[in-house]
């Protein structure tokens, strides 16, 4: 089974290839930023499947997976920092409140597994601590980790000290919701472990 991922996010390629699926990660030709519908969840669904169309529209014979993630604080998109003041007003916004982080999802399934798109929405709920000084969030962003991320941050890395806790998927938070995407993928005759054990 010949599975394309369409990004070139290092993150989302490395839980793929975790759970033993072979992938080829290509990048969708698309300005995403673009593309905005009438709510969060709408914004990401709408790039998920333009990327994935973009990619399935150059290579129809494979399955293709499109996400996108959204941060997003009171139905605010908080995309990533353009600068570091923005980056720091953003991360005083989140200080001592809970905002959401939902990846979209879609699947093109080829001809050769009953032509199709599968599409699913995964949110994670996180709470930033409330005791964070404006030098902390300083610290974090000299740190410059996070300056490509939505809602800037890396909870996988060193902004784990930012949070306090989250409700939902880990993985989500990192780049994909595997346990449903997994799910998906078994549905369309993907075996498990993906590929074959040597």
């Amino acid at each position: 089974m010949n599975i394309i991922l369409a990004s070139i996010s290092p993150y989302r390629r490395s839980l793929l290839e975790d759970v033993g699926l072979a992938v080829e990660a290509i990048g969708a030709n698309i300005d995403e930023y673009q593309i905005v519908g009438d709510s969060p969840v709408h914004t990401a669904q709408l790039r998920a499947d333009a990327k994935a169309q973009d990619v399935f529209s150059r290579f129809s014979s494979q399955i293709v997976i499109g996400a996108d993630q959204v941060c997003y604080l009171d139905d605010e998109v908080l995309d990533k920092p353009q600068d570091n003041q923005e980056w720091f007003v953003r991360l005083q916004k989140m200080r001592g409140r809970s905002h959401l982080l939902s990846t979209a999802v879609c699947i093109e399934v080829p001809d050769a597994y009953d032509r199709r798109q599968i599409q699913f929405v995964e949110t994670t709920t996180i709470h930033f601590r409330a005791d964070l000084s404006d030098q902390d969030l300083w610290r974090y962003i000299q740190i410059g980790e996070a300056r490509k991320c939505a809602g800037g941050y890396m909870m996988e890395k060193r902004g784990a000290w930012l949070m306090e806790r989250i409700e939902g998927d880990w993985q989500n938070v990192i780049g994909l919701p595997i346990f449903p995407l997994l799910e998906r993928l078994r549905s369309i005759g993907c075996p498990m472990f993906g590929t074959t054990i040597v």
